[in-house]
């Protein structure tokens, strides 16, 4: 029995297991993933597309087929013809499709209710990418930040995890592949008939979904990880769900984070994405140092990227770029919020929080770029093994422990040929995968770096070191050992 407009308009059905099976089927075989449908429209297929270059799409879909109409409907929110949906999604019958509230035909034309994303090896329903800002209840897809989030996520088995603001349900999917029992939250009713639809879709299990504000839902329980995709952005507006907090300012970031530890196991770990206001020209990390204080969890902050009070009004508001006056009268009423409240500066990163069962906490902070980032879970277990043996070991006891570089390390040179000669202009230390964080390194570090076996003591690798470059031994100990604490910091050397 096809659907209403009106259940079309509140998301997707999941009374039909059978129906999202042979949809997830139909799909697959078609060829609808990242890579082929990257290959086909050039862009990003997540992240990438914009509705302005609509007729270049439309050019190069212009071969048919099966993965062309499949584009069109779940990609492009394009209607295409009632027989050419019949012919991309057959054995699945049309009507099926309406009653699960995935497309409607009407006047011999169909189009689809929901955008399907491909993504790794997931597909994930959401609301179409051009609608963005349409309605209040907006069901936003795989977006960058959310990618951060999933690749930042340590992957370790536990029994519980709480993925608090769930949306899509992406998180909690990621989770389901080594987490026992998920609990999935969301205030916005929507998002959670998205998020159980994208479980059936991917045939995701132990996942419990459950509507409430914040942590209300949970109340009194606790969870080996907790990962929140919240409603970051500091804005004036309380309208978009999944855009807006509702409170001034950075508070409603304050208030997660003041609130996640208590509902950590110990030696459990949260992760929440978190915007916050901090001065131009002041200590960036300071407002989050206070946040956490004396919260009982280890933190390490990650900053991805800061912006100019009107550069992040403009980029909030840019899907109104095609109404210029609505563009504009966003960005005069956010530049004036911003000037009310005295923004100079706004950051954007990941605070992961460990609970820890006793001792005193430690509070690590580091600027790195997205654009570098896959995988991180065991790097970001490495940052956390670095502070704690960092806390506990004194620079003077380190000279008496061996060490090693990481497998995924690489030196880059770059080289400047001169009067018939070679010369050094920098070495740069990067870590191929996971965090990918990269620094400069002279001659003497990458020497010591190279001696490094894990056997020796660290003493007799800076002894040995300082005689092949000609340094002065006390000299060169007293200017390498804080130098090998920065790298230890940093997962670049590891205590063997």
């Amino acid at each position: 029995m096809a659907q209403t407009r009106d259940q079309a308009e509140s998301g997707p059905r999941v009374d039909d297991p059978e129906g999202i099976a042979l949809l997830r089927d139909v799909l697959v075989e078609a060829g609808f993933t990242p890579s082929a449908v990257r290959d086909t429209l050039a862009t990003e297929v997540a992240s990438g597309r914009d509705s302005a270059e609509m007729p270049l799409y439309l050019y190069m879909l212009r071969g048919g087929g099966k993965l062309a109409t499949l584009i069109k409907l779940f990609l492009l929110d394009l209607e295409v013809s009632q027989t050419e949906a019949e012919e991309a999604l057959a054995p699945l019958a049309l009507d099926r499709l309406e009653a699960m509230g995935v497309l409607t035909v009407a006047g011999g034309k169909a189009k689809a209710d929901i955008e399907l994303v491909p993504t790794e090896d997931m597909l994930v329903a959401c609301d179409a990418f051009q609608k963005e800002l349409t309605r209040p209840d907006h069901v936003l897809g795989v977006s960058p930040p959310a990618r951060v989030l999933a690749w930042l996520t340590v992957r370790r088995p536990v029994a519980r995890a709480l993925d608090l603001g769930t949306g899509n349900g992406h998180q909690a999917l990621l989770a389901a592949h080594h987490v026992e029992q998920i609990t999935a939250i969301d205030i916005n009713p929507r998002a959670l008939r998205f998020a159980a639809f994208n479980a059936e879709l991917n045939r995701a299990h132990g996942i419990e979904f459950r509507e409430g504000n914040l942590f209300e839902p949970v109340a009194g329980e606790k969870f080996d990880l907790i990962v929140c995709n919240p409603p970051y952005v500091i804005s004036p507006e309380n309208e978009i769900v999944y855009r807006d907090g509702g409170l001034s300012g950075d508070k409603f970031c304050e208030l997660i984070v003041s609130e996640l530890p208590d509902y950590l196991a110990p030696g459990g770990i949260g992760e929440v994405l978190v915007s916050w206001l901090h001065p131009a020209d002041g200590d960036w990390k300071a407002p989050i140092q206070r946040w956490v204080e004396d919260n009982g969890c280890d933190a390490v902050l990650l900053r991805y990227a800061v912006h100019e009070p009107l550069d992040y009004a403009a980029a909030w508001n840019r899907p109104y770029r095609t109404n210029p006056q609505l563009y504009g009268a966003a960005i005069e009423r956010w530049a004036a919020y911003f000037d009310e409240l005295g923004v100079e500066a706004i950051s954007w990163g990941c605070l992961i929080l460990r609970k820890r069962p006793a001792g005193r906490n430690w509070f690590f902070s580091y600027t790195s770029a997205t654009d570098r980032i896959t995988g991180a879970s065991d790097q970001v277990l490495r940052l956390f093994d670095a502070q704690d043996y960092l806390a506990v070991t004194s620079a003077e006891d380190m000279l008496g422990d061996a060490f090693t570089v990481p497998e995924d390390h690489r030196v880059e040179q770059t080289i400047r040929l001169r009067d018939g000669g070679e010369m050094i202009e920098r070495n740069v230390l990067r870590l191929d995968t996971g965090l990918r964080f990269e620094v400069s390194i002279d001659a003497a570090t990458e020497r010591v770096l190279a001696l490094l076996d894990g056997k020796r003591p660290l003493g007799d690798v800076l002894a040995e070191a300082a005689e092949i470059t000609g340094a002065p031994p006390e000299a060169f100990f007293r200017s390498a050992v804080p130098v090998m604490r920065r790298m230890v910091e940093l997962g670049f050397v590891l205590p063997a």
